[in-house]
């Protein structure tokens, strides 16, 4: 300041600076013309990064404008950092000032400090400002400021349309949050026609991601895709909880991508139980109230949210249906109906995905995204008495040729093929064979769960046999059978060993184009079997020896088994690796079968049957012991 301060201050201050004015009267002494001067100060401080998320400056930022204002809020000055991110402000009168930082772009505020000696005005909490009292002579430095830049977080969510778990199909409008590190939404967004979605401009820190799924929709998984960023330490696996949020660590700068959801549309699985009343093995009127219960790929109920299993009822149509199923391998378990028997149960969706495993009741499904699998369908029927048909084959032995069945004398026949038809109301077959059977060791057959009505028997003429008689009193192989409320039983047949038989003196015996049993017995016979598969019977060692001109191996046979038996009384199970039968290969001259008494060689094997032209045999097939 400077002050004309005589006693008659004749010329008051008039604000120039540095100069004052005065009028001197006579004989005056003009005093008090002082001048004031105060040493000026300075105010200066740093714009820092924060690039490790602890709050504290790691690297200058350069060019950041910076705004002085007096104690009136009026700009005194500006200046900008540089290359250090330093600035300042020289020259000050002392008093007070307020410095304002012009935020840089892409950048976040962090902190401002007034860090002068005197620190004679703490921080006030005004973002991006600092008040400071400069004194007389006063550097008040570390006025400094503290930024970080911004970040962003971006991902995808895409459909799984082929139950592979992996996204396919980008989903447009999905509802997606930003949440900070208390679970509090920051902001929302949806994506685009491109499934992506950005929330930008973010400072560092701790966050979540959460999608809202879309209607008719279910989440699959939520991960990290680019998990392998240094940055990504939060980085979640695909194989975590499905829960719709990802986690993301934020650091300075940095764009956080890949935070990626996969859902997959939710579908249904319906269908049908009806009864069959037609007896068609169709499905004629619904049956409401029956329950289906339903189970996943690992034969597990599913279940709801609290845990119980899911199961529903078919209503008064008989329609049934499971909703809001996740895209997966089900089945469909039916509880079967009181009073009924199953007829079946069908896979009918669209995509026939599971064809009818044959499990009773039971019907397996995949559900694919959007799908409504439906025509899953099982059909009941009201169950009727069933009833059987059996019977024996006998063989005449006790009197050829008679003409009537012995069941007390006469012996069975094992290994008959037997075959039931259905039959018109004359006992004729119709159609083809609906069940066969084989006879046992007893010569028995049996046709079992079957319903009243017509049937016939057909029995396949054992082969070396001749039908004597059936019960009906024919000699057609065939029995007319009609159940009507009882078991039909007794349905025998009656056949007769086609033998061929030779005389004690040589003979030339020949068989028919049928199987038969040719036995030559005493002296040399030879014989000839025909096209049939033919048995060549053979009961003691002191027959001449035979000499078979067509003998095909793998069809006829040489039955030995009475020699073996009892002219041996051998009882083992290989007479051929034991040395009681030799086969003598003669080349293309033929094969000779021998039976030998003395396995220790000292007699010589006995001649039974000369193979004429034959060079090899089967022993399993073409000898019988």
């Amino acid at each position: 300041s400077e002050d004309e301060g005589g006693a008659d201050d004749d010329q008051p201050d008039d604000g120039v600076i540095n100069s004052i004015a005065a009028t001197v009267s006579p004989g005056e002494n003009d005093t008090n013309n002082d001048f004031v001067e105060v040493n000026l100060g300075s105010l200066s401080g740093n714009v820092s990064e924060d690039t490790t998320g602890d709050d504290l400056g790691d690297t200058a930022i350069a060019g950041v404008e910076l705004t002085l204002l007096d104690s009136n809020g009026d700009e005194v000055a500006t200046t900008t950092t540089d290359e250090f991110g330093n600035y300042s402000f020289p020259d000050l009168t002392p008093g007070d000032y307020t410095v304002v930082e012009t935020q840089p772009n892409g950048y976040f505020n962090v902190s401002e400090d007034e860090g002068g000696a005197d620190d004679d005005q703490p921080d006030d909490g005004v973002i991006n400002s600092i008040a400071a009292t400069v004194s007389p002579g006063e550097n008040d430095a570390n006025n400094d400021f503290v930024d970080e830049q911004l970040g962003s977080i971006s991902g995808n969510v895409k459909s799984d349309d082929d139950n592979d778990d992996a996204g396919d199909t980008n989903l447009e409008g999905v509802t997606v949050e930003l949440l900070d590190s208390t679970g509090a939404v920051l902001e929302s967004t949806t994506t685009d026609a491109s499934g992506n979605y950005e929330f930008t401009e973010l400072p560092t820190g701790e966050y979540q991601v959460r999608e809202t799924n879309l209607p008719d929709y279910s989440d699959v998984n939520e991960f990290d895709s680019d998990d392998s960023d240094i940055l990504d330490e939060e980085a979640e696996l695909s194989t975590a909880d499905n829960d719709n949020l990802i986690p993301v660590s934020l650091a300075s700068g940095e764009d956080d991508i890949g935070n990626d959801f996969v859902d997959e549309q939710l579908g249904s699985l319906s269908g049908n139980v009806s009864e069959d009343t037609s007896e068609d093995g169709l499905g004629d009127t619904p049956i409401p109230g029956v329950t289906l219960s339903l189970l996943d790929n690992n034969g597990d109920s599913v279940t709801d949210d609290a845990g119980v299993p899911v199961t529903t009822t078919t209503d008064v149509d008989g329609n049934y249906s499971f909703l809001n199923l996740t895209p997966a391998d089900y089945t469909v378990v039916e509880t079967q109906p009181a009073g009924l028997s199953n007829v079946s149960e069908n896979e009918g969706g669209a995509d026939n995905d599971q064809p009818d495993d044959g499990v009773i009741n039971s019907i397996a499904a995949t559900v694919s995204p959007g799908e409504n699998d439906a025509n899953n369908d099982f059909v009941e029927e009201t169950p009727v008495e069933l009833f059987n048909v059996s019977g024996t084959v006998f063989e005449d032995t006790n009197a050829p040729d008679s003409d009537g069945i012995d069941p007390d004398d006469d012996s069975t026949i094992a290994g008959v093929t037997v075959q039931l038809f259905n039959a018109d109301v004359d006992g004729n077959p119709t159609g083809v064979a609906i069940s066969t059977a084989t006879t046992d060791s007893e010569g028995l057959y049996e046709f079992t769960n079957l319903a009243n009505g017509n049937y016939t028997v057909v029995e396949t003429q054992p082969a070396g046999y001749n039908s004597v008689t059936d019960i009906d009193g024919t000699d057609d192989n065939q029995i007319a059978v009609t159940i009507a409320d009882s078991d039909s039983i007794g349905n025998n047949f009656l056949e007769e060993e086609k033998l061929i038989e030779g005389t004690a003196s040589p003979d030339v015996l020949v068989g028919t184009p049928d199987a038969e049993v040719i036995a030559g017995y005493k002296g040399q016979d030879t014989l000839t079997g025909g096209s049939g598969k033919d048995q060549f019977l053979y009961t003691e060692t002191s027959d001449g020896v035979d000499i078979i001109t067509d003998f095909t191996s793998g069809e006829d046979q040489i039955i030995l088994s009475a020699i073996i038996q009892d002219e041996l009384g051998y009882t083992g199970s290989d007479p051929i690796a034991d040395g009681y039968v030799v086969i003598e290969n003669y080349g293309s001259i033929g094969t000779m079968i021998q039976i030998d008494f003395d396995v220790t060689n000292e007699l010589l094997p006995k001649d039974v049957v000369f193979l004429e032209g034959v060079s090899d045999i089967d022993p399993n097939t073409d000898l019988v012991f």
